[in-house]
């Protein structure tokens, strides 16, 4: 064999041995494992995420073949499933109720399956301080005055005197500064035989325990 076969030979031997390696090496790449990171805002019952993710977020595969590295994000709120995520926006979950919740970000497959990946949050909401409302309507006839009262305050004869409860009570009326009437339901209320003259009439509004709610209403009236 000639210098230049036998120089050709090995040539062919090394770069065949280069390119064996190479399809070794690129098998052998490890693929990236997926992650994904989020924060969390939160203000009163809403609750707004911001994620972001290593894999591409396809909406057009969702529901199909697994590709390596696509999928979606799955938000569960106390183990529920209240949303799917095909893009990367902001995510806002709104009307919590008060108490306990846990949040879960979970990274899935295109097939839906996960990806075993996920960020949790456990945030609590507080109930929201009640207050008081109160407006009443008065009509007069002759020596008489029928009071209807608006408030959002439940009457509840049931547990009147009872323990207190937030957002339940009863009401009390005064005629020149005397209590005259305890309300316990929403029916309009009629005080009669008022005598002549100016009178005020004071309402308040109590709890179950007969604490003040510190809203009450004042209106005159004149019989004549």
């Amino acid at each position: 064999m000639s210098f230049f076969n036998k120089v050709t030979c090995i040539s062919f031997v090394f770069i065949l041995i280069a390119f064996i390696s190479s399809c070794s090496s690129t098998e052998d790449t490890p693929v990236e494992d997926p992650t994904i990171v989020a924060s969390f805002t939160q203000q009163g019952d809403k609750v707004t995420i911001t994620w972001s993710s290593n894999i591409t977020i396809s909406a057009e595969h969702y529901g199909q073949d697994h590709v390596e590295g696509e999928g979606h994000v799955q938000v569960l709120v106390n183990g529920k499933e209240v949303a799917t995520l095909k893009n990367r926006d902001p995510y806002i979950i709104e009307g919590l109720s008060p108490g306990t919740h846990e949040i879960k970000l979970e990274l899935r497959k295109n097939n839906l399956e996960p990806y075993g990946v996920e960020r949790l949050k456990v945030i609590v909401v507080k109930a929201k301080a009640f207050k008081a409302t109160l407006d009443a309507e008065i009509v007069q006839s002759g020596n008489n005055v029928t009071i209807t009262l608006d408030t959002n305050v439940k009457f509840s004869a049931e547990n009147y005197g009872g323990a207190h409860i937030e957002g339940e009570g009863h009401g009390h009326i005064f005629v020149d500064g005397v209590k005259v009437f305890e309300i316990i339901t929403n029916e309009p209320l009629t005080i009669e035989g008022l005598t002549a003259g100016k009178h005020v009439i004071e309402i308040t509004l109590q709890k179950n325990d007969h604490r003040s709610y510190g809203v009450s209403k004042r209106i005159e009236v004149e019989i004549k």
